[in-house]
Parts: C-alpha cells; sequence; structure tokens
C-alpha cells in the first residue's frame, strides 16, 4: 500500500515506478468537502463540518492502489500542462481540489470529469485500471 505526500518534481519518478496511480490535489483550506487530505497534508478541520473522508473508505476497498497527495496551489503549473482547465482549477479566488488519475504517466481522467465524490472517483479508478473494480467485486 502506496500514500504519500509528493511534490510534481516527484512526478516522473513516480510515474516510472507505477503503471497507473491517483493523484489528489487538495486545498489548503478543505472547507466542508467530502474528500480530504488522508495523509494529514493539513491538520485542521473546519468548524461545523463533518469529519467523515469519502477517500478514507476508498482507500480502504482499493488498498494496493498508489495514491498521493499535493497541494493545487503548489502544482497549478503542472496540472495545467497536464490539460486541465484553468478556470476550474482556481475559481473564486480559491484553488479547486481535483483527484487525478494518472496510467502510463499519462492523465487518464480527472474529478473535473464528473465530480469531487466517491463515485467521480471510482469512475477515475475504472478508467486507469477497470481490474481494481472486477477485484472488489470477487472478494
Amino acid at each position: 500500500m502506496i500514500r504519500k505526500i509528493i511534490k510534481v518534481s516527484d512526478f516522473n519518478t513516480i510515474r516510472k515506478e507505477h503503471d497507473y496511480f491517483l493523484w489528489s490535489f487538495l486545498n489548503v483550506n478543505p472547507g466542508c468537502l467530502v474528500i480530504k487530505s488522508v495523509l494529514g497534508i493539513y491538520d485542521k478541520g473546519v468548524e461545523g463540518c463533518s469529519d467523515y473522508n469519502d477517500m478514507v473508505d476508498i482507500l480502504n476497498i482499493f488498498e494496493d492502489l498508489p495514491y498521493f497527495e499535493s497541494f493545487t496551489h503548489e502544482s497549478i503549473d503542472f496540472l495545467m500542462n497536464q490539460g486541465l482547465p484553468a478556470n476550474k482549477l482556481w475559481d473564486k479566488g480559491l484553488f479547486n481540489p481535483v483527484v487525478v488519475g494518472f496510467k502510463k504517466g499519462a492523465l487518464i481522467s480527472s474529478t473535473f470529469d464528473l465530480c469531487y465524490c466517491a463515485e467521480g472517483v471510482t469512475d477515475i479508478i475504472y478508467k486507469i485500471n477497470p481490474e481494481l473494480l472486477l477485484d472488489v467485486n470477487s472478494k
């Protein structure tokens, strides 16, 4: 189980080491989102928001899925170079969070394609390696 906080400068190493992986780019101020850091990239909660985190459940189900976290604001050039639209990365004065799936070093899908939710992340997992979902169903 690979779970790690990384910088975009680690991308070439990561893509060489893993055929596919999930990379979560997070906002410094998490707000009341249901997908939050699981690695402690930020440690402050938001008053009045649930502590529930969909990503914890997802990673518990897909234990063998390599997963990484970074901050969106530290990765903005990298994300735009991968083809993510600037207007979705930066909106209303905030750097938005996004979960991205890579396969063989190429960006395959992101939560911008569906939603920043468990279903969106599951869709990305299916697109980067459908066998992971089949493995879960056979357990």
